[in-house]
């Protein structure tokens, strides 16, 4: 038994729908691990040598296995509104039942049933919040573990690829014609006019004989 994971406030129509984990003491509703129920309701039947009761909350009945420590306290009747704590087992048969630590009789404390139904809902809600939270942590870190990391191949490449954007990148002219016979901006190689306005060559770089020339200084 793990006393790490706090005792589920819930009603006893919702174990129909706890399911079991691979581990045999352990069981999940609605994706809350746990493996003790906290219960709260009337006492509607006691067995002959007082075991074993059945707890009934308006939502369901649950079977009682009663501690020997508590079967000295012989006080215990039908009718009684009682608290309980206990580990929650199904037995071979599939009967599903709650191995009683605690129990408490509440009975002189007839507001408590009206606000147990409301301690059910916040602690499902708080329950469930903080399972989907830690569900979202899980998948974000798979897939940021599955995100391949950047190489330098890829840095040179976003690069080139944002310098084409911004219009930065050098225009390379692969023929070994000398830098000299390179006209003025206007003019092409062959010393035709060229339709592209000065401005363009302003903002681009030759590279001649790897030897890198701004336009505008032609």
């Amino acid at each position: 038994m793990d006393y790490s994971l706090a005792a589920l406030k819930l009603m006893c129509g919702q174990l129909k729908q706890a399911k079991q984990t691979p581990s045999p003491s352990s069981f999940t509703l609605g994706g809350i691990l746990f493996q003790r129920a906290w219960l709260q309701g009337v006492l509607v039947s006691i067995s002959d040598d007082r075991s074993c009761f059945i707890l009934d909350d308006g939502s369901g009945v649950i079977e009682l296995l009663i501690a020997a420590d508590f079967l000295t306290q012989d006080h215990w009747q039908l009718g009684m509104y009682v608290m309980v704590v206990g580990a929650y087992f199904i037995r071979d048969d599939g009967t599903p039942m709650i191995k009683v630590h605690k129990i408490v009789d509440l009975s002189a404390h007839p507001d408590r049933e009206a606000m147990w139904y409301l301690e059910v809902i916040e602690a499902y809600r708080i329950g469930v919040t903080v399972y989907r939270m830690f569900n979202l942590v899980d998948f974000l870190e798979e897939k940021l573990s599955k995100l391949r990391k950047p190489t330098r191949a890829d840095r040179s490449q976003r690069v080139e690829k944002e310098e084409e954007l911004r219009g930065d990148r050098p225009l390379l002219l692969h023929f070994n014609q000398p830098a000299q016979t390179v006209h003025a901006p206007g003019r092409n190689f062959n010393g035709h006019f060229d339709s592209r306005k000065p401005e363009f060559w302003s903002q681009k770089k030759v590279i001649l004989n790897d030897e890198v020339v701004n336009g505008n200084k032609l």
